[in-house]
């Protein structure tokens, strides 16, 4: 519970670092390759989504995303393909320059997160909501663009866990 209180607070440090007095918004895109790792009681498997953001920068330290995502791949534990199928989440995100070219930045939200197993010709589905947090950097390329890396913990109940690490590029327009 530590590690999401201190992702809070670097998202919140941007609203603190410039405040909300009159900044141009500018909206961005990005597209990215997402590896996610569920851990569970009595089985953990991985799989990779494509993921597509929308955001937008209300100030320059401060922004509000949307995710979605769709799986590519699944993994097979114990002769059952198993797969987050897909996720889909809302977030505010606090962004901390760390040079001209390099940005820090935590984000948190609500993520909502499907899985899927099938054996058989036998499947099941399932899918909840959580608190979501993650850390990540931008690497400024050209002019609006960059590239990033981060890491997110999308789901977390006590017995499960789904993780992971997502590289992305942005577009900002």
């Amino acid at each position: 519970m530590n590690i999401r209180i201190l992702i809070f607070c670097i998202s919140a440090m941007g609203v603190s670092m410039n405040g909300l007095a009159a900044n141009k918004t500018s909206p961005y895109a990005s597209i990215g390759v997402t590896n996610l790792k569920y851990d569970g009681p009595s089985v953990s498997f991985r799989n990779t989504l494509i993921e597509g953001r929308v955001g937008i920068n209300i100030t320059p330290n401060l922004a509000i995303e949307g995710r979605a995502a769709t799986a590519v791949n699944d993994d097979t534990v114990l002769g059952t393909d198993v797969e987050i199928g897909n996720y889909v989440g809302i977030y505010l995100r606090g962004n901390v320059a760390l040079g001209k070219n390099t940005n820090l930045y935590g984000f948190g939200g609500v993520t909502n997160v499907s899985a899927k197993a099938s054996a058989g010709g036998l499947s099941v589905s399932a899918d909840d909501s959580d608190f979501s947090f993650g850390v990540g950097l931008d690497f400024k390329v050209g002019g609006s663009g960059s590239i990033g890396l981060e890491y997110i913990n999308m789901y977390s109940n006590g017995s499960e866990d789904v993780t992971g690490i997502n590289v992305h590029y942005k577009h900002s327009f």
